[in-house]
Formats: structure tokens, C-alpha cells, sequence
């Protein structure tokens, strides 16, 4: 990489909110996030009008990100996706999917009073977006957190819709005492995955648990599960 040669006399400046340098940065520790973050800015201070975004193809059309996030372990589309999405979740931006000329697309906003609003206006129908023929496709949401969600999140890493939906699955196959020590399981042997923790409940629910009672304990020996627990379930592979 060629050393920076520094910066010519005659500058242009990206202004960024006080509260950028306050509040938000010091949460940051994601390099990729931060890359995107100022980016966002960056491209939201150069709009004009009362109601500023950027789309999506925007930003992947971006020269000078594709450089910043682009590499061989990981690819430029799934690390812009990556970063997006954990910049979304931090609060410092909002996501509006839409769909353009039957493409799936997205338009980005700071997260203020007003923008916040707009978005709401638009989903309703009650703001249109000037030059842009776009039906408004509802966010995928994530639930409100319960004490599940809120225990993954604080001990193993970032709840999205798909493990949201899989903590969901869990609840009804397992007790909740046993998804909680499942984590702190996974927490103690320093295997941070649902995976990990997917296996734990599916040995205990296979082999027997201790503590807790199984949903499904009344009906285990009549299922597949007897073909492991039964005299010869040593010989059988899963």
C-alpha cells in the first residue's frame, strides 16, 4: 500500500454531528461499520432537498468503499450487507426496502425526529418519494426482546430476524431453563454460536438433562430418538 502523501491547500470538508464524536463512535469497534458509517455521511451531506437518503446501489456502485471493505476473505457485497445492517441495528441510521422497477432496494436515513417521521408517512402512504415509482415492502422485523433475546445478545453477540427466529423455534422445543444454560455453556467454553448452542439442546434432548423437564420427554422413547438412547444407541450414528 502507497504511504498517504497528505492533503492539497485548497480542501473540501463532511460536516458530522457533534453527537457522532459523543455518542456513536465511542460504541464503534466494527472497522467495516465505521467505513460505512462515514460513508453514509459523507454521501448525505452532498443531497439536496428536505428529505435526504441514499439507495443501496448507491453505495454499492461506490468506488472508493468497494476499495475500503473489498478483500479476498471477504466479499465487498456481503461486507457492505454486513456492516449495513450493524449500523441499523446501532440506532445511528434507518432502512426504508422498497421495490424499484421490480428490484429489491433500500434508501438509507439518519436516524432524527424528522426522518423518522418521513418513513412513517411513506409506509403509509401519506408521503410520496418525488421521481421514484416504489411500493413500500415492510422491514423485516425483529421482536420486541425478552429475556431470551436479551440473554443472547448480552452473552453471545447480535440478535437478527434469522436467529430471533430460530430462539423462537427453540422456545417451543425446549424449556427456557435449559436454552439459558445452553448459553451459558456456550459462554463458558468460549463457543459464542447458536450452533453451539443448537447441539447442546439437541444432546440434552437426546441423551437426558439433569435439571429441567423436555416438552417432548413423554414422547422420546417412542421416536427416533430410542434408535440413540436405547442399548445399542452407541452404534448409531446421527
Amino acid at each position: 500500500m502507497k504511504q498517504f502523501k497528505g492533503f492539497p491547500t485548497s480542501l473540501e470538508y463532511t460536516a458530522l454531528p457533534n453527537l457522532f464524536y459523543s455518542a456513536l463512535l465511542p460504541q464503534i469497534s466494527d472497522i467495516n461499520e465505521l467505513k460505512v458509517t462515514l460513508h453514509l455521511f459523507k454521501k448525505l451531506s452532498r443531497k439536496r432537498g428536505s428529505l435526504r437518503f441514499v439507495t443501496r446501489g448507491e453505495l454499492m456502485s461506490s468506488i472508493s468503499l468497494r476499495k475500503s471493505l473489498g478483500n479476498v476473505e471477504r466479499p465487498f457485497e456481503a461486507a457492505l450487507l454486513q456492516s449495513l445492517e450493524m449500523t441499523i441495528k446501532r440506532g445511528a441510521f434507518l432502512e426504508l426496502p422498497i421495490t424499484r422497477d421490480r428490484q429489491d432496494e433500500s434508501l438509507y436515513f439518519i436516524n432524527t425526529e424528522a426522518n423518522r417521521k418521513s418513513v412513517a408517512e411513506i409506509i403509509s402512504g401519506e408521503l410520496k418519494l418525488g421521481g421514484l415509482e416504489t411500493v413500500i415492502e415492510p422491514a423485516a422485523e425483529i421482536p420486541e426482546p425478552s429475556d431470551i433475546f436479551t440473554l443472547y445478545e448480552e452473552n453471545i453477540g447480535m440478535l437478527t430476524p434469522i436467529i430471533a427466529d430460530r430462539l423462537k423455534a427453540a422456545e417451543k422445543d425446549y424449556p427456557l431453563v435449559w436454552i439459558k444454560e445452553a448459553i451459558e455453556e456456550a459462554v463458558l467454553y468460549n463457543k459464542r454460536n447458536w450452533p453451539y448452542i443448537a447441539r447442546i439442546l439437541e444432546n440434552w434432548s437426546v441423551e437426558g438433562k439433569s435439571r429441567g423437564t423436555h416438552r417432548r420427554d413423554t414422547a422420546k422413547k417412542t421416536g427416533i430418538a430410542k434408535y440413540f438412547t436405547g442399548k445399542y444407541g452407541h452404534m448409531v450414528q446421527r
